[in-house]
């Protein structure tokens, strides 16, 4: 490891002004890059559990929504008792998704020295959507 010197901090902070590196520095310049970036705070904010529990509810959420869309487009095709077992099995599915949901969130309004914040498992046991053919 370097050992700096008052001369030498002295002299790497007058080459580092000439050099002005921060001038160059331009960021993302896409529209793309440019969202991606707006997540870094929101990314250094959270602590990895809470933003990997959160990701996997939202992920449950998306496949139950096309599940959910899928359903309607096909309703009419099923007859009574099949449709109701799938409008069941969705319902459960799709309580069970909010109950996370909430959960997280819950955990999230914590404030910063909550010990509750330690107990978002991580791994959300999937509620796998099963469509009932």
């Amino acid at each position: 490891m370097r050992i700096w010197t008052d001369a030498a901090r002295k002299a790497q902070a007058e080459a580092i002004r000439r050099w002005q590196p921060w001038r160059k520095s331009t960021g993302p310049r896409s529209e793309a890059g440019k969202s991606r970036s707006r997540l870094n705070a929101c990314k250094q904010a959270l602590p990895h559990k809470q933003r990997r529990a959160l990701a996997a509810v939202l992920t449950r959420q998306n496949a139950f929504r096309k599940a959910y869309e899928i359903y309607l487009e096909v309703r009419e095709q099923l007859n009574p008792a099949k449709r109701t077992i799938i409008r069941h099995s969705l319902d459960q599915t799709g309580q069970a998704i909010i109950n996370d949901l909430k959960r997280c969130l819950a955990a999230l309004a914590d404030p910063p020295d909550s010990t509750r914040r330690s107990e978002i498992d991580p791994a959300l046991s999937p509620c796998g959507i099963r469509m009932v053919a």
